[in-house]
């Protein structure tokens, strides 16, 4: 699953690199061009050569620095901002892996699961797993954090996904390390009022094949799972 996760985000990253080259590059020659500025004079202002600003231009230089993307763009005219968004959810590491196995043995053999699965079409970040019941079809969305970094940036990011979803049920699971108890102790207010569903009720309704009534965080061990609701 990890390798599989791997290949599928370096090639979508690739492909969306190809995209942007060749969108910015389109970009860059139609601003020169209404600028009145010649591919040679872009190149005296960037210290490349002419070569290498019609390939910029085609979107084919494959190792383009940041900062000479930014000078032709200023140098036609265009401010180059570089910013980056919420993507793919990926099961990074063995940890994350490990995480959602123990708790797909906890729930048993009765929950199917789906690993990586879009927000929504046309979204192109996901959630790491979505549920449903086999029996009763019950369906929900599991995010799974082995390091807590940031509450704040967690919460922010889990909502932004769930608005997009529209009307999910979504369990919060969480390493059960002293780190992460610590920060969930330090913002127990906030996660309380995200995430209100008591574990032992959330686990309830697991087991009876139901989604929990409200949205759960739940701090998974190797043999229980606990909840800053405990």
């Amino acid at each position: 699953m990890c390798v599989a996760s791997s290949e599928r985000t370096y090639d979508r990253a690739r492909l969306r690199a190809r995209q942007a080259s060749l969108r910015l590059g389109a970009e860059l020659r139609s601003a020169r061009i209404s600028a009145g500025r010649s591919q040679e004079e872009v190149a005296r202002a960037a210290r490349i050569s002419q070569t290498e600003v019609g390939r910029i231009e085609r979107g084919v230089h494959p190792h383009v620095a940041l900062e000479t993307l930014m000078i032709i763009g200023a140098t036609v005219g265009l401010d180059l901002v570089a910013n980056t968004f919420a993507g793919p959810g990926v099961i990074r590491d063995a940890p994350q892996v490990g995480l959602l196995g123990a708790f797909r043995d906890r729930l048993g053999p009765a929950w199917g699961w789906r690993y990586e699965v879009l927000v929504r079409a046309g979204d192109q970040r996901a959630w790491d797993a979505v549920l449903r019941h086999r029996t009763t079809q019950a369906t929900l969305v599991v995010e799974a954090e082995t390091r807590i970094h940031d509450i704040q940036a967690l919460l922010r990011r889990t909502a932004s996904k769930r608005e997009a979803a529209g009307g999910v049920r979504v369990v919060l699971l969480v390493a059960a390390t002293r780190r992460n108890r610590e920060a969930i102790a330090a913002a127990r207010e906030l996660l309380d009022a995200e995430f209100p569903c008591p574990v032992r009720t959330a686990l309830r309704s697991l087991a009876s094949g139901l989604c929990p009534d409200r949205d759960a965080l739940i701090v998974q061990g190797s043999r229980r799972a606990q909840s800053s609701h405990d």
